[in-house]
């Protein structure tokens, strides 16, 4: 990402909130922690994890990197919160990020929507794969 792109984060699938799990970094926008220069390889991080009848369990964990440091989650994403299918969940502080999807073993099965083999062009909105028929 660049500071100019789209830097706001959305739901993969509709489902439950059934855990949100928040990990400090080093750099946080109120700075509480002076000593943050001693955890330069740490950076906030989110884990969410949403239960769907449709997909099971899927985590999203997205990670900012090296300027970014932060992410700014909105206050109602909590657990036990009913979530949709791209719905506004935070953004990052700045630019250089990733979004981690984490899939429930045999629950996916991957499909790429008109998108090279190497995954490198995948955007926002694009299909991933579908529900894996249990």
């Amino acid at each position: 990402m660049w500071f100019t792109d789209y830097h706001y984060f959305h739901s993969p699938i509709s489902g439950e909130i059934v855990e949100v799990g928040e990990y400090a970094g080093s750099y946080n926008y109120n700075f509480q922690n002076v000593d943050w220069y001693k955890a330069l390889a740490k950076h906030k991080r989110v884990c969410y994890v949403i239960k769907s009848e449709k997909f099971g369990l899927v985590a999203m964990i997205p990670v900012g990197f090296w300027g970014v440091g932060s992410i700014v989650t909105d206050a109602k994403i909590k657990k036990g919160y009913q979530i949709a299918k791209g719905e506004k969940i935070g953004r990052f502080g700045y630019d250089g990020s990733s979004i981690l999807l984490v899939f429930e073993h045999d629950r996916i099965k991957f499909t790429i929507d008109g998108i090279k083999k190497d995954w490198k062009d995948v955007k926002p909105g694009k299909q991933i794969g579908t529900a894996s028929k249990l």
